[in-house]
């Protein structure tokens, strides 16, 4: 995926998060879904490993963990869900987990 591509996923999960359904490529995708099939492989494939990225790879079940911990850090952080968040970091896993988190 080109840098215009990423940052198109990116402007549209933004803007629908609070909303759980998204568009990507035109479809309408349910992000609930998504969520879904995350915490399915916990518990199917725990020690499998979900995402790689430079700094090296995550299981599906401590990936879990990790954004249940930031969603709810998040959902402490503001009492309006809707609420944007800024995301400063880059891409990798830590940027999965945070769009994860904010599904969550």
């Amino acid at each position: 995926m080109s840098w215009t591509e990423n940052k198109m996923v990116y402007s549209s999960m933004v803007g629908i998060l609070g909303r759980k359904i998204g568009m990507v490529d035109g479809k309408r995708i349910d992000l609930n879904g998504i969520i879904e099939t995350l915490r399915h492989h916990a518990l199917t494939k725990a020690d499998q490993p979900a995402f790689f990225d430079c700094d090296g790879a995550i299981s599906y079940c401590e990936f879990d963990v990790w954004t249940d911990g930031i969603a709810h850090t998040l959902a402490a952080q503001s009492s309006n869900a809707s609420r944007p968040i800024a995301f400063f970091g880059t891409n990798g896993i830590i940027m999965i987990a945070t769009f994860v988190a904010c599904i969550k």
